[in-house]
């Protein structure tokens, strides 16, 4: 009886979570997929206004961000 109960209880509970994990696991990767983009974002514009070399491209730039 305890070899049987055992995996009954692991499908019951793992069964009912997954779906739970994978669109957690999905809101995890599409967060890790935003941040990555604001932060390719900010560092395009920190280069525009290194490059530009001026007082007010660094504020414009502090500004933004």
């Amino acid at each position: 009886m305890r070899t049987f109960t055992l995996p009954v209880i692991l499908m019951a509970s793992f069964g009912l979570t997954t779906p739970l994990l994978a669109q957690d696991l999905g809101d995890v990767i599409g967060n890790i997929a935003q941040s990555l983009i604001q932060q390719e974002v900010d560092r395009s514009a920190y280069v525009a206004a290194q490059n530009a070399n001026t007082v007010s491209a660094y504020r414009d730039y502090l500004a933004k961000f």
